[in-house]
This record gives structure tokens, sequence and C-alpha cells, in this order.
């Protein structure tokens, strides 16, 4: 069976998914959503994950900090998304 390709990080809009949760969701009380923010990093996996592959995810700053706080900091590169200047701002 073919392996399903990895989702390429997006550079316009950060990938981390954001639990909320409400007492009044039919079907479960939590929803997952993608964060609405603008990332300024991609986050590289230093060796494979549990499929054999290594991952990669754009994250905004709030989200980078978040998976900070549960994930040891080595297992991961951390490289900054280069933004052209804007003509005329």
């Amino acid at each position: 069976m073919a392996e399903k390709p990895l989702t390429p990080p997006d550079l316009e809009r950060c990938q981390a998914l954001i639990i909320t949760r409400t007492p009044f969701a039919l079907g479960g009380t939590h929803r997952k959503r993608q964060c609405d923010e603008v990332p300024t990093v991609v986050v590289i996996e230093k060796r494979p994950g549990a499929d054999g592959r290594i991952g990669s995810m754009s994250l905004c700053p709030r989200c980078l900090e978040e998976m900070f706080k549960k994930l040891d900091k080595a297992n991961f590169t951390v490289a900054k998304i280069k933004r052209k200047a804007s003509v005329g701002s």
C-alpha cells in the first residue's frame, strides 16, 4: 500500500490544531480547528516519527511556545520563514 504524502508546511497559515471546548456541543465536548495566525517558523523533526518519516509544520509564535511546553526542543529544528518586504508599505 502506498504511503499518503506528508502535508507540506503552509507558509500562509499556522498548521497547529487548537482544541476548543464547549459545554453545549453535540457529539462531544471539544472540537479541533486550525489556528488562524500567520506562521513565522517551520518546525522539522530531527528523527523519523513512529511512521518512519520526518515531518514538518509551520507555526505561529504562540503555537510554537505551546508545542515546546509539551515536547522537547532538542528533537526539532526551527527554521524562520523569510518574507519579502512589501513595496510601498
